[in-house]
């Protein structure tokens, strides 16, 4: 019986870029969205850290209720293409360049023209989980929300007008755990045909349990 909400924040720092050989000179961005087991009830905020108020966030968007569900495992490659990487709600840190695109968090853009480049990036973007659990069994109900992180790296032509196309993505399984938390850095490679990699810093913690307000 799900009796009580639990908030899960994560912190996701995107650190640096690494060309190490892409195919295509042009503008680059990484995207990052926190995945949910649609199996729970669950909303997911997607936060920027405030520029004015140091360490403590600010909600650039509306709670969006959990649906889908990504690839379960170490990592997964898809390519595709698509939707524009402008957005007329996308909000934006001046501090960091790091925007929201409905609810992924994106990096600023930015231009990759030589071989083994790298480019500096230091973009953060907060998740909040609000998970409704059972407070009998409370460890066994967060680890079954299944948490993964979906990164892609998007593209497109100086001369396109900086309309971006997703060019490939990954996915990562967070091993959460209720009392220790969850603390990761690591390089992230995208695939054969978009050979880089972006470094990627995660913290998460359980942050509140309380009464639901959640459906």
């Amino acid at each position: 019986m799900a009796d009580l909400q639990a908030t899960v924040e994560f912190a996701v720092e995107l650190y640096k870029f690494y060309n190490v050989d892409l195919f295509q000179r042009g503008l680059y961005q990484v995207r990052c969205s926190l995945r949910v087991s649609p199996r729970l009830p669950v909303q997911v905020e997607t936060c920027l850290p405030d520029a004015t108020t140091a360490g403590i966030p600010s909600v650039q968007s509306v709670l969006n209720q959990n649906g889908g569900s990504t690839s379960h495992g170490s990592s997964s490659n898809n390519r595709g293409g698509g939707s524009t990487g402008n957005s007329p709600t996308a909000s934006s840190d001046s501090r960091s360049g790091a925007t929201i695109i409905d609810d992924t968090g994106a990096s600023r853009v930015f231009q990759i023209l030589y071989r083994n480049e790298e480019v500096s990036l230091r973009d953060v973007i907060m998740f909040r989980a609000h998970l409704l659990v059972d407070s009998r069994h409370l460890k066994e109900s967060i680890e079954r929300a299944e948490f993964s992180l979906n990164l892609e790296l998007w593209f497109g032509e100086q001369t396109n007008g900086n309309v971006l196309t997703l060019a490939s993505t990954r996915t990562l399984q967070l091993n959460f755990h209720p009392g220790r938390g969850l603390h990761y850095h690591l390089p992230v490679l995208f695939d054969y045909f978009h050979l880089a990699a972006v470094s990627v810093g995660i913290h998460a913690s359980l942050v509140a349990l309380h009464q639901p307000y959640i459906k």
